[in-house]
């Protein structure tokens, strides 16, 4: 087992060291660009929001997925609520947790989820 700790809050995560990734089937990966970029903005934006350390890893891999199943390296990502629900799924449910094509666009997007960018 790999282990780490959060510094800030002293809550620890351990990790097995062996990877649980499987093949699970032709389609559901439609780009590989930017999965890296999306988890470190979903783990960080987690870490922000001040959510325990499994839950930070979490939505990375949520943001990634976003990433993953769309063409290109730009996915709109998805709400806060549904990434929450899924993020707090038991582990069981999240080990079957398959996500494809357009599953955060079946999301409502809440307008605090908005970032708003000033234009120059």
């Amino acid at each position: 087992m790999a282990s780490t700790t959060d510094s800030a809050t002293d809550e620890s995560i351990s990790l097995p060291r062996k990877s649980s990734w499987k093949y699970i089937g032709p389609g559901i990966v439609v780009a590989h660009v930017g999965a890296g970029d999306a988890f470190a903005a979903g783990f960080l934006s987690a870490t922000l929001r001040g959510l325990p350390p499994g839950d930070r890893l979490r939505h990375g891999h949520l943001m990634a997925a976003a990433t993953l199943t769309v063409a290109g390296d730009l996915a709109v990502p998805p709400g806060r609520a549904h990434a929450d629900r899924l993020a707090a799924l038991d582990g069981p449910a999240w080990g079957t947790l398959r996500l494809g094509p357009g599953w955060t666009a079946a999301t409502e997007q809440d307008p605090q989820d908005q970032v708003e960018v000033p234009t120059a």
